[in-house]
């Protein structure tokens, strides 16, 4: 499918979800999400939603203690696929509760959550202005900072047009705590999201439908950032944060590719 024709798709189902949004049976929903995300974080908030839309998730660790103990309390990067608009709530849902956990996030999900789950985003615009331009550098440095405050936040760093490259954000935020020798990285692969399955689960949430959504997820065994073999990269930095894009990618890709031989 062509990117032309996944980007009519994803914007068809947001004007679906805008509408649902406005059903008075999910500011309820929204409500209570809110209210986990005050009181325990983003996993949690998450967690309200895919239990009302009859998110199944069958997810495959490769060290389930040790990938658990980090997410839960060290400062971590976790990276993951995302052709779609479900799978940071399919990735999150499976998480531990943290209330320190960040998630980048389209700034026009602002549309959809409440406060307290917008506080623990970090809004990125797909836009080609100025303004876009501004807020996702501000979203940058918030990411760094929140590392080297020890908290952890998910990024998905893939485009939903499947050639296209990661965006190089993420090597941005990577390449500034090159230095720390106390940050993680986890990598998670979402599997089973189809392009209308935002769809589903908005009316399994509102009752139209009941039938169960299910979706396989894997997360790769914690490695420490300073353990990527990164060094040699160029003094340049705009050419480093492309080298370090570029290599992050690649681990990932090996990484998938070896949990699915």
């Amino acid at each position: 499918m062509g990117a032309e024709v996944q980007g009519f798709m994803a914007l068809r189902g947001l004007d679906i979800a805008k509408l649902v949004f406005k059903y008075p049976k999910f500011h309820k929903i929204i409500d209570t999400m809110n209210l986990r995300a005050q009181e325990s974080g983003l996993p949690d908030a998450t967690r309200v939603l895919v239990e009302k839309a009859h998110v199944n998730v069958k997810t495959v660790w490769d060290e389930q203690f040790i990938i658990e103990a980090v997410l839960k309390e060290k400062p971590v990067i976790v990276v993951a696929n995302h052709e779609f608009l479900i799978e940071p709530l399919i990735l999150l849902s499976q998480f531990p509760s943290r209330k320190n956990l960040f998630a980048v996030a389209a700034d026009f999900a602002g549309d959809f959550f409440g406060e307290a789950v917008q506080e623990l985003t970090l809004p990125i615009s797909f836009k080609q202005d100025l303004g876009a331009v501004l807020r996702n550098a501000k979203s940058i440095k918030r990411g760094i900072k929140l590392l080297y405050e020890g908290n952890a936040i998910v990024i998905f760093p893939k485009p939903t047009s499947k050639s296209e490259k990661w965006r190089s954000g993420i090597g941005n935020i990577v390449g500034k705590v090159l230095d720390r020798e106390d940050i993680f990285l986890i990598m998670a692969d979402i599997q089973g999201v189809g392009q209308n399955d935002i769809t589903k689960i908005f009316f399994n949430t509102i009752g139209v439908k009941s039938k169960s959504l299910d979706y396989g997820l894997r997360i790769s065994r914690p490695v420490l950032i300073k353990d990527l073999n990164m060094g040699g990269l160029s003094e340049n930095s705009k050419e480093r944060i492309l080298q370090i894009t570029d290599h992050l990618e690649n681990y990932y890709k090996k990484w998938v590719e070896s949990s699915n031989s």
